[in-house]
């Protein structure tokens, strides 16, 4: 790096630690690490403010940042003098913890209706073993039987744009506890076809564990061609928020104990077949 580059060499350590428990507490960031990482992967954006209180810094002590590198600091201070428009890195920290910024979410992608969430997802055709780096630098931890399947045959990329239909559990019977179960009473009423292992990986690229929750979700199944596992039950490749979140991995086609209000149930809407051809 560049010495032009390290812009944070002359901003005393407490300075940055106060601008990172700002982002905290204004985003609802679960850690430091997701605080720095909301800013620098742009799903959160800065905004002036035309009328503002001064806003007092937090008397809390603890000190935040001490497991962020320091490459991850200067890339978000180097973010925030970018949304800004402020030159010297001492005085935008100055303004963003004095309140004189308002950190925004970005604009809500999907709709939701009795039940049924919607999005569209735009593909180009990328191979599991780059969806496997393109998710791990964004911060998504994958499961061994999920970077299998996405390194195996099965999955075949798609190009173009899918419509994609989360059900929530709270649509299905109590009693529905497997894929077949949960497939085959939707087909009944929807047409519906199974989602591609491609468009779950970019479902997990695309919304963050903080949009999963908005949604009212914990859990997503991605309702395709179950994958025979030698010596195992068929699996599905599942986004988990769960425990330290950030997780694309696998789940049983059995899935009692992921079925619940909280999880949901994806597939691709369309009118050219369903999961029962």
């Amino acid at each position: 790096m560049e010495k032009n580059d390290f812009v944070i060499a002359s901003i005393p350590s407490g300075k940055l630690n106060d601008l990172v428990k700002k982002i905290i507490k204004k985003t609802g960031a679960r850690s430091p690490e997701e605080a720095v990482r909301l800013i620098n992967s742009g799903e959160w954006i800065l905004s002036p403010v035309e009328y503002f209180t001064k806003e007092e810094s937090d008397d809390n002590c603890d000190f935040v940042v001490a497991d962020i590198t320091l490459g991850k600091l200067n890339a978000l201070v180097k973010n925030l003098l970018r949304e800004t428009g402020i030159a010297d890195p001492g005085k935008m920290i100055e303004s963003v913890n004095e309140g004189r910024w308002i950190f925004l979410p970005p604009l809500r992608s999907w709709t939701e209706e009795n039940g049924a969430i919607r999005f569209s997802l735009e593909l180009t055709g990328i191979t599991g073993k780059k969806w496997i780096t393109r998710l791990s630098k964004k911060g998504y931890k994958i499961g061994e039987k999920a970077m299998s399947i996405l390194l195996s045959d099965d999955f075949k990329p798609t190009i173009g744009t899918a419509n994609i239909v989360i059900l929530k559990g709270e649509l299905f019977n109590r009693n529905i506890r497997t894929f077949d179960m949960v497939a085959n009473e939707e087909v009944k009423k929807r047409e519906l076809s199974p989602i591609s292992l491609e468009e779950v990986c970019a479902i997990r690229y695309k919304f963050s564990d903080k949009q999963i929750r908005e949604m009212g979700l914990e859990f997503i199944v991605g309702m395709h061609k179950p994958i025979e596992f030698y010596y195992d039950s068929p699996k599905l490749l599942s986004i988990d928020t769960g425990g330290n979140g950030n997780y694309l991995s696998t789940l049983s086609v059995h899935f009692s104990n992921y079925h619940g209000y909280k999880s949901g149930f994806a597939f691709q809407e369309s009118r050219e077949e369903s999961l029962l051809l």
